[in-house]
């Protein structure tokens, strides 16, 4: 899973010049209908899915419940994240997925192709399930 230019910065800063980053407070995992590249590009627009916003892993939980602990450099989500329904119009392809430390604007951490694009009609429930969103540093 690539990472932002903020998380290789801050990997960078941290391991090779010891200046500790600061995690967020909060997460917030954004759908993106293209590659959002480091810039946090291509996030599912208003326009297309109007009740469409960000949601937080954690479900309002604490930080360390939001994802598996880390093994062999891999993370998953541990609890469901619910969408709700897409009430854009047309059809949407999802494509990607980011993470943001903010529910709007901020700035993007990681980003990463889902195993398998999702079109969404419109009336259909976007729903992430435990451990179908996995992170992993390569």
């Amino acid at each position: 899973m690539p990472a932002s230019t903020a998380i290789g910065d801050s990997i960078l800063n941290c391991y090779l010049r010891g200046i500790v980053p600061v995690p967020p407070a909060r997460l917030w995992v954004a759908l993106h209908t293209a590659d959002p590249t480091v810039t946090g590009a291509n996030e599912v627009l208003l326009s297309a899915w109007p009740s469409y916003i960000r949601r937080d892993p954690s479900a309002g939980g604490t930080m360390d419940t939001a994802f598996t602990p880390s093994a062999n450099k891999l993370v998953a989500n541990a609890l469901r994240m619910e969408y709700g329904i897409m009430d854009g119009p047309t059809p949407l392809v999802i494509t990607h997925f980011a993470l943001w430390n903010a529910l709007i604007g901020g700035q993007m951490y990681i980003y990463g192709t889902l195993d398998v694009s999702k079109t969404l009609a419109p009336s259909d429930e976007c729903v992430i399930n435990p451990s179908r969103l996995q992170a992993t540093v390569i």
